[in-house]
This record gives structure tokens, sequence and C-alpha cells, in this order.
């Protein structure tokens, strides 16, 4: 019986632009409650504590909020109580610790499985794995590539041909496949392997880069030569591997040491390129500012989410000035400018004097945390253990990370570091016994930690109009802005209306806002270095005088600067009248020649007198005026259908109203349209006129 591989469920599939959008502002909702510095034990269940065998390999998706990880404990879920290393992944929010090194049916694998990525939206987990019953296709004990789909936990195997056009029939891939990366909503997954059967170009035993689109089951060979090129396309001729994919799977970047991919990498040393699997279009990417390709080996590759640039570590002697030892150290390089810049170097750009490993770059290409054995990147780490850093690129600035809460470095190795998509929290595994209270023995653990980057937040508030009405629209306009140097997420706003007026509306260019009780809040996501929000408060002032609005603003990263998180404004807020006319019949319905009265009554309702007050009357046809009397300010003597009453000077709070006898002419529905007015300062202007109906009968 032909079995295929599956292909994940439309529904389950998050479009890629809308996840990343705006990478500055992704929603962490695992930091809400946690602090710069906290460092939780991640390889640990709440039944049974710490894991009682080695943890490494951390993932996490964009947000944080869950760390995927490998292990050979024992004690972390009841159906794993052998020493096999299975896949594991730890919600933050909930505490939940899952099981992933599962098939459909839950049964745990057999083999051994390591290598765990995540997709950015973390609904998807992929790894490599021996095990023989993780999947009906695959009964050997070679490494081939699974991807779990978290929420329905169906399990995909990835190292698989692209199904026969006539027959849909797919193959697995017959030798060793790992080092699996995925796109951002997990329907494209990169790995490197040994196959010979899993594209028709690759039939040695050499170790090539596939890129699988599980939607479609297409498996495209990715280690070739550019497509336009004078090699056609041509399979590389030596080892590829270590792929990484771009956020929409559209490029792929991985190392190689093949001869024929680029016309300026003739030896056989390893180097970074790029793919571009639209274009088929391939770039060396281990070459300096000037363009010059590294003398030594670069590999592990890592690329930001728009795929401009990429991380990786070297031993060329020639990419930079300062490094000019055949240590290992780590690049980022600009695919757009080629600039090429040196990571693993101190503030004032002395380089470490020990290999530099692992680099991980954030998606959103800012930050990259790597390990290190080098004994001067940092006061505080003058050792050869292996430690985490992470490098701000904007700003320069390097910080140590494998540390414990109150500051106090590792004793122990600690490694293989990842970053959430804004480079604010970094997951790394080690040996170290003076981490955490819990961990106490030198069994590499799980760990992710809160980064302790500054943001100086800073907010400042405009009104308008200024003087302003009373009763009348006033307009606050607050800008928030993060000046940096690192992002800033968990934004809020907080914003105290004066006491004396009324909320109306707020409204943000990002995120959302609430009011209660006078107190606007906006939640406002997350804001990259530079980045700024409005938010656009309006309320109506209930008295005259000077009113004070106060807005604050705050993130979760510490504030280098704190004096600038506040801001008040000051308005003038001018007296008005506000007139308020009604209009009334003595009876409804009258007979035709039945005389009857409007009373027509004009209210001061502001704070201000009203001077100049008109009454101005419109009749409709049918109805004949027979007297009109003010209460005061005249009106004249023998109206007709349209007349104005000049009422005078009405005070806050006073009330004039003018009488009209009427009498109706005609069968049918009569009307009086009354409307005042005045000469000062006025808002409120929709009660200023009524208008009132009169049913005619005939008699």
């Amino acid at each position: 019986m032909r079995r295929h591989a599956r292909t994940p469920r439309a529904s389950a599939l998050l479009p890629i632009l809308a996840m990343l959008a705006g990478l500055g502002a992704l929603s962490l909702p695992s930091r809400a409650s946690a602090q710069p510095g906290d460092l939780v034990l991640i390889s640990a269940s709440e039944a049974s504590g710490k894991g009682n065998g080695p943890s490494e390999n951390p993932a996490m998706p964009a947000d944080a909020s869950k760390v995927a990880f490998r292990s050979n404990a024992t004690n972390l879920h009841p159906e794993d109580t052998d020493p096999e290393s299975d896949e594991y992944v730890k919600d933050l929010t909930t505490g939940a610790l899952t099981l992933i090194s599962t098939s459909d049916e839950g049964i745990k694998s057999n083999g051994y499985c390591a290598n765990p990525v995540f997709s950015a939206d973390g609904t998807h987990v992929a790894f490599r794995s021996g095990a023989t019953n993780l999947h009906p296709l695959d009964t050997d004990s070679t490494f081939d590539v699974f991807v779990k789909e978290l929420t329905t936990g169906d399990m995909f195997l990835a190292s698989t041909s692209t199904p026969d056009p006539e027959t849909g029939e797919v193959v697995k891939g017959n030798n060793s496949s790992y080092n699996p990366y995925l796109s951002a909503d997990g329907t494209k997954v990169a790995f490197r392997s040994y196959s010979t059967n899993l594209h028709p170009g690759d039939t040695d035993f050499k170790l090539d880069v596939y890129v699988k689109d599980l939607r479609t089951g297409e498996t495209r060979l990715a280690s070739t030569a550019d497509g336009n090129g004078p090699n056609d396309g041509e399979k590389g001729n030596g080892l590829s591997g270590n792929p990484a994919l771009s956020a929409d799977g559209t490029k792929v970047a991985f190392y190689s040491s093949a001869t024929n991919l680029d016309p300026g990498d003739t030896d056989a040393v390893n180097d970074v390129y790029v793919k571009d699997l639209e274009t088929l279009e391939i770039q060396l990417v281990s070459t300096s500012d000037a363009g010059v390709k590294g003398n030594g080996a670069s590999s592990l590759p890592y690329v930001s989410a728009n795929g401009t640039l990429v991380a990786f570590r070297s031993s060329a002697t020639n990419l930079d000035p300062v490094d000019t030892d055949p240590k290992l150290d780590i690049y980022v390089k600009n695919l757009v400018t080629g600039d090429l810049t040196l990571v693993s170097a101190t503030e004032t750009g002395i380089k470490g004097n020990g290999d530099s490993v692992s680099p991980y770059l954030s998606a959103d290409g800012g930050t990259v945390a790597f390990s290190s054995r080098a004994t001067n990147l940092d006061p505080a780490d003058p050792d050869s253990l292996e430690d985490v850093f992470v490098k701000d690129l904007a700003s320069g600035d390097l910080t140590l990370l494998s540390v414990s809460e109150s500051g106090i470095k590792g004793n122990g190795d600690t490694v293989n570091p990842a970053l959430s998509a804004d480079g604010g929290t970094v997951a790394y595994y080690s040996s170290a016994t003076n981490l955490h209270p819990a961990d106490e023995d030198a069994i590499s653990d799980v760990y992710r930690k809160e980064i302790a980057r500054s943001a100086d937040m800073a907010v400042s508030i405009s009104d308008s109009p200024d003087p302003v009405l009373v009763g009348a629209p006033l307009t606050f306009t607050i800008d928030a802005r993060n000046d940096g140097p690192a992002s800033a997420s968990v934004v809020t706003m907080v914003d105290t209306l004066p006491s004396e007026v009324t909320f109306v509306s707020a409204e943000a260019s990002q995120g959302s806002c609430t009011e209660l009780q006078g107190t606007v809040t906006c939640d406002l996501g997350g804001l990259a270095n530079g980045g700024s929000v409005q938010v656009v408060i309006t309320v109506k002032p209930d008295e005259p005088g000077t009113i004070i609005n106060s807005a604050s603003v705050n993130a979760w990263e510490p504030d280098p600067a704190p004096a600038n998180d506040a801001a008040t404004s000051s308005t003038t807020v001018q007296p008005a009248a506000d007139l308020a006319m009604s209009v009334t019949d003595s009876q409804d319905p009258v007979q035709k020649n039945e005389e009857f009265t409007y009373v027509v009554t004009v209210v001061n309702e502001g704070d201000l007198a009203a001077t100049g007050v008109m009454a101005r009357q419109s009749l409709s046809k049918g109805l004949r005026v027979v007297s009109v009397s003010p209460s005061q300010g005249t009106c004249p003597a023998r109206p007709g259908r349209f007349f104005a009453c000049s009422l005078g000077t009405m005070a806050p709070g006073g009330a004039a109203t003018v009488i009209i006898d009427v009498l109706p002419v005609q069968v049918g529905t009569v009307w009086l349209d009354s409307t005042a007015s005045t000469v000062d300062p006025e808002v409120d202007f929709d009660d200023n006129s009524d208008l009132e109906t009169t049913n005619v009968q005939r008699p």
C-alpha cells in the first residue's frame, strides 16, 4: 500500500505578512509579569521538578512565549521514562510541559530526537529523529526531519521527495537528514541531507540543502549555483549544510565547501551563501566590506526575517582589520549594502580572544546572540568557560547573559542561544550549578532569560484648541516615542484626564485604548528604536478655568532617562453661552378656524451671558398670526409667517418666552419652526432649534 506524507491543514496556517508586520510591535504576553534579568528554569515539570538528564537545544517562537528543547530526562513526563532524547515544549504562559516527539496517535518516539526549531508564529516545531514509529513511511533508524503541528498534534515527515505527478507517491530519504529550519508560518522547512533520492539533480552522497513546502509537497534542491549564471543551477560539488530561512521561506542561507556555486569561490573552504528560491540567484555572503572572500571556514548562518541580514561564524583572518587571528568570530553581513560587522567584540571594538560560536540573529535584525570562550569581552567573565553574550547592533552594547538573576556568572559552560524576534529574550542551555536555586548539579539544563536592555521612552502632549469654550470638543494629542537603544515591548500610555472634562473618545495609531473613571489606558504593543505612536483623546470641558492634563508612558525594558516619561498640558477653558430652544402647542389636535397658542421658550444653559438673543419664527402655510407677546424684548407688531423677536440679554440659567396666538385656516398638519441665536460664543448648537407640529381637523 502506498502512503503519503501529510500536508498541514489550511486552517492552521497564518499569513506571514500579517504575523510579522512590524516585528517591533509584537505583543509579548509571556512578559507581562516578567522583569528584566529574570531567569526561568525551563527543563523542569511542575510535578517532578528539574529534569534528571541533560536538556539542550532550546528554540523559541517570535514572542518567546514557548521554549522547545530536547532532553534525556526520565522524569519530565509520565510517558517518557527512558533515557532516550525526546522533544518537549514548555508554555511560559500556562506552565504546561508537552512531550511533542510523538506520532499522530500520541505514541512516544523510540529513537533519538534533537535539534528542535520553532516556527515564528509558534504553531509548528521541526526536529530530527532516528525513531521508527513516528510516521508510517519511516521504519528505519536513519535520521529524518519531522514537523509537529502543536494545535492538532499531527506529525509530518518532511525529508521526502516531491510527490510523483501521476501517482502522488513520495519516497523517504535514503540517508540521514537533519538541521531543520522553519519558515515563519511553519509551511516550509529547510534541512540538509545525504540522501540520493530526494531530487533528480542530487544522486551523490554529498551533503546538500533542501527546502520542503509542506502545503504542496514540493522538495527543492537549494544548494545549487545561480540559475541565471554560467553554471545554470548546477548542484554544489561540495558539502552544504546548516540552512536558515527568511520569514516567507523564499531565501535560504547555508554554508558550503562547493567550488562551483560562485565564480569568486573556487576553493574547498566552507563559505556562507544565500539562495533566492524565486529568482534562483545565489549570493556569496562570507566576504569583507570590499567583497573579498574569507580565507577561512565560515558556517552556521542565521538570517533576519526579511532576508537582508545574515549572521555567521568564521575563522577567516581577512574579513575585518581587527580580526587577524584564526579564532572563530561572529559576523553580520548586510546583503543590501555589503557592509560586514564584527560582532564578537566589546563596545570599544576589542575582538574576543577566544572562539565565538553559535550565532543567532533576531528576526528584526537588531540583535545577535552567541557563545564565546573569550576572556576579554566582559570584566565579569575572565575565565575560558563558554558563555552567552548578546550584541545590540545599533548601539554596539555587548551584554553577558549567562548570569543568575542576582548577576552571578555561571560556573559551567553555557551555549546554544536562541532569541525572540525583537531580541529581548534569550534561551540557552547550561551546565552551571549556580544559575538557579533548583539546579545544583552539572547536568545541562535549559533556561530562558529576559534581557535587561534599556529603552528610553519619552512622551509629549499638545492640546487644540487653546483656549477652548466650555462644552466644545478639546483634543489632546499624545506622542510616545522610543529613543532606544533597544526596542521597547509592552508599551503602555496612561493619561489622567482633568476632573473638569467629559471623556468622548480615544484612538491610537497602534494598539488600543480604554477609559475608566477619568483615566485613559492605552496598550500600544512594541516600538522599535526610533519608533513612535500617537494617541488622540477627545474631551469636552465642563466648566471655565484652567485644566491640567497629565500623560505618562512606560515599557517593559528599563528606562535610562525616566525624566521624559511624563508630560502635562495646560488648557484655558472660556465660558460660553448655550441656548436651548423648545416649542409647545396649547392643544393638539385643533379644529379649523379654532385659535390656539404656541409657546416658544429659550433657555441659556451656558456659563456666559448671551447678548443680542434672537428668536426666529417660521410658520407653515395655513396659519395666521393673531398676536405675539414676548416675556422680554420685542417682536413685530403685525408679523407674517416669518419674523424674529429680539430678546436682548439672557444671564446664565435665564429663560425667555414668546407667546404666539395663531389661527389655523386649512385642514392638515401645520407647524412652527423656531431657532435661537446670540452674538456671543456658543457651543452645542444641536438644541438651538425646535419644530412643533399640530394636526388641524375639520369642524
